[in-house]
């Protein structure tokens, strides 16, 4: 049976693969901004599954000990399969990347063939909660697209994944208000 693995299990994976300080705290950051909106999901009577979100929010970055590319999502995926983790956590490291990545697009990065859109409310949830977080620093979502268009350059596919993420925002944001 695969497994979810506890807080303790998954920084201890972190840290035996290596993977950066800096990542780690990021991570850590995911995490808590990742457990907070699960709270208020849940409280609202909501069904989130804390243990699943809760693995999949730090290590959601493991793929980044092997490449800083887009791949680093499906690289981090193929990482835990080896590691016996579950497919719910694996899907949260897979979709987290830009918002999602639709399988045309996939194709065109060299993406395996698959769908790699966050479907699940935990999927969206640490998908949504990565945008807001640079480092392990809180930001606005204009504040983290602004830097990449700085970086990259106001590219469709940077267009396509503020769309996509204001999409998952405005659903969250449903789901957390008090109805």
């Amino acid at each position: 049976m695969k497994s979810v693995p506890s807080r303790e299990k998954a920084l201890s994976i972190l840290q035996q693969l290596d993977v950066g300080k800096s990542i780690i705290r990021h991570s850590i950051a995911v995490c808590e901004k990742s457990l907070e909106m699960a709270r208020k999901i849940k409280s609202n009577g909501h069904r989130i599954n804390l243990a699943i979100l809760e693995a999949g929010a730090l290590l959601h970055d493991i793929g980044r000990i092997k490449t800083h590319s887009l791949l680093h999502g499906v690289v981090g995926g193929q990482i835990l399969r080896r590691l016996g983790i579950c497919e719910e956590v694996v899907r949260i490291v897979e979709t987290h990347v830009l918002g999602g990545i639709s399988p045309e697009e996939g194709k065109n990065q060299g993406f395996p063939e698959g769908d790699f859109r966050p479907r699940t409310v935990e999927e969206k949830v640490c998908c949504y909660a990565d945008k807001l977080t640079k480092g392990s620093k809180y930001v606005t979502l204009e504040e983290r697209f602004a830097y990449w268009v700085r970086k990259y350059g106001n590219t469709p596919e940077i267009k396509r994944s503020l769309e996509r993420t204001k999409q998952i925002e405005e659903y969250l944001m449903q789901l957390m208000e008090k109805s």
